[in-house]
């Protein structure tokens, strides 16, 4: 079986791009357009907590974008035959730089949770 790992970009770049520096890095061609795939996902975070604070919205946001490249993986048929076939396996990974720690989507949970070193 092969595994896919599915990561957050920088954190700052998200972070500093969504949603409060928009305006900033409109006139960045390859990084607004990279950072607009993000928009969804803030908005939904929005709605869903509308009294989340900066630092909350920031990790929702990136987490929330690495499930979204996830989705948009599977719109792939052959990736998604391969994913339902079980001869290839697709995991999201969230870098929390404040933390340091390395965090894997846990579907069960429905939670991004550390990675503990063996």
């Amino acid at each position: 079986m092969l595994d896919v790992l599915v990561r957050t970009p920088a954190g700052k770049v998200a972070r500093r791009g969504l949603p409060i520096f928009r305006g900033k890095i409109a006139d960045e061609k390859w990084i607004s357009r990279w950072v607009s795939l993000a928009v969804p996902v803030a908005e939904e975070i929005r709605r869903e907590e509308p009294l989340a604070e900066t630092e909350l919205l920031a990790r929702r946001t990136e987490e929330g974008a690495v499930l979204l490249s996830l989705e948009n993986l599977l719109s792939y048929a052959w990736l998604r035959e391969k994913v339902e076939s079980g001869t290839l396996s697709l995991h999201a990974l969230y870098y929390d730089m404040k933390a340091k720690t390395m965090n894997i989507w846990n579907a069960e949970k429905e939670d991004f949770e550390p990675i503990v070193p063996v």
